[in-house]
């Protein structure tokens, strides 16, 4: 009886539960071949179930061929090679070109082993809580880039802590306590532009550009003034770019793609050339990058490698809490 598991403060449907604590204890060895397992009677009555509700969670166990019944005697472990196919909860905060990239890689990655179903929460707490409650109990993983806020604490409770992967964000608050493969934000952009050093030296003033007040976003502020300090460059921060005038030997690290074709398109009105007039860093690799206006310098974190890392952690059951690799990728534009 101690093999079966019931929380009454789950999500988690109880009769999942059940069939989530068979095949758990099939996979720890603790239940074997032929070995037999609590009646219905004895499930009813120790946590006081409904019988239908045992009975869903053993039809479904015989539907899949994990236990079989005989009349009189019970039920039976009737198969111990189980290869669970993953139903995966994805929730993004929003579709972009470098998300696209790590949803490709899990895609990738999983191949027929696995089912995903993706969502949005567009950054609305609301939504964010709405589709977590909603999702509850009906996935085998979760995996979340989460808005990083108190109400996000308490809705994580009412998921299977094992079953939650934090992805792309929220290292600090939360990449210790669930699994994941997040981004360290001030750290990726320091080493990023400590490596283009020498190329932004060349600029006479360096703008940071974001209108973001999201804690990733205040992380990479951070780093960013902590460059500059350290090689004493002259530096200010804005919040947007939209009707200023640029001026040839200023140098733009750009967060949001919207104002980052607005640099580019005022350079190519004003016959400036990235690069040489005009220095450009942009946040976040896509493949349009690489060819717009010759290439864009971008420091980016490495979303493919991401995809890859989280899926094989889920399929080797690893629990790890790791930083994502970052990188600056130079083109043209510095």
């Amino acid at each position: 009886m101690e093999l079966i598991k019931i929380n009454d403060a789950s999500g988690t449907a109880k009769y999942k539960q059940i069939v989530e604590s068979i095949i758990a204890a099939i996979g720890d060895g603790k239940l074997q071949l032929g070995d037999k397992i609590p009646s219905l009677n004895a499930l009813t009555s120790q946590y006081s179930l409904s019988q239908d509700t045992v009975l869903t969670a053993y039809s479904e166990l015989k539907h899949r061929g994990i236990i079989s019944s005989s009349i009189g005697k019970g039920y039976f472990i009737a198969k111990t090679d189980i290869a669970e196919r993953h139903n995966i909860f994805l929730l993004l905060d929003k579709m972009t070109a470098y998300k696209e990239v790590l949803y490709d890689a899990m895609k990738k990655s999983i191949g027929d082993s696995a089912v995903i179903d993706i969502y949005f929460h567009h950054g609305n707490q609301k939504a964010f809580d709405t589709l977590i409650k909603n999702a509850a109990g009906n996935f085998t993983a979760y995996m979340i880039v989460p808005i990083i806020s108190s109400e996000t604490d308490e809705v994580l409770k009412i998921l299977p802590k094992k079953k939650v992967f934090i992805i792309d964000q929220g290292l600090v608050r939360y990449g210790k306590k669930y699994r994941s493969v997040c981004q360290h934000f001030e750290k990726d952009i320091l080493r990023g532009l400590n490596e283009a050093v020498d190329a932004i030296k060349k600029y006479k003033h360096i703008y940071f550009v974001h209108n973001d007040q999201r804690q990733q976003f205040k992380e990479l502020e951070k780093g960013f003034i902590s460059f500059c300090k350290q090689h004493q460059l002259p530096y200010q921060l804005l919040r947007g770019i939209k009707n200023r005038d640029i001026e040839p030997g200023d140098m733009y690290l750009l967060l949001d793609d919207r104002d980052f074709v607005s640099l580019v398109k005022t350079c190519k009105a004003r016959k400036m050339l990235l690069g040489s007039d005009i220095g450009l860093i942009s946040y976040n690799d896509s493949p349009y990058k690489e060819i717009i206006a010759e290439g864009i310098t971008t420091i980016t974190t490495d979303f493919e490698q991401m995809g890859y890392t989280v899926i094989d952690m889920l399929f080797k059951n690893k629990t790890e809490h790791l930083e994502n690799p970052g990188k600056i990728i130079f083109r043209a534009s510095l």
